[in-house]
């Protein structure tokens, strides 16, 4: 856990101290907004479905490898398998019931 939380920290604070000290002054221009309106509310529920879907897909696969590491554990694994269960059954149902318009 410390590796997935510290080495893209440090990977980032590595690229910040390098463009600091290489006197990099280049700065990327924001492209001009054709049309700054809000989004029709169809294309927000949209992409609202979109996002829950993929939420419930990554519910879902992570309750599957939680199931399979309980089972690869031996031992007492009972709270672990019920909670791997449990994740993959709802992650499934949110993904099932949100339908992709």
């Amino acid at each position: 856990m410390l590796v997935g939380v510290l080495f893209p920290a440090l990977l980032l604070t590595g690229y910040e101290i390098y463009h600091k000290l290489s006197g990099s002054r280049v700065c990327v221009p924001m492209p001009a907004a054709e049309n700054a309106a809000a989004p029709a509310a169809e294309d927000a529920g949209t992409d609202n479905n979109n996002s829950i879907r993929i939420i419930g897909a990554g519910a879902a696969i992570s309750g599957c490898f939680i199931s399979l590491i309980a089972l690869l554990s031996g031992g007492e694994t009972l709270v672990l398998l019920t909670t791997g269960i449990v994740l993959t059954v709802l992650g499934g149902l949110i993904f099932l019931t949100t339908k992709n318009k």
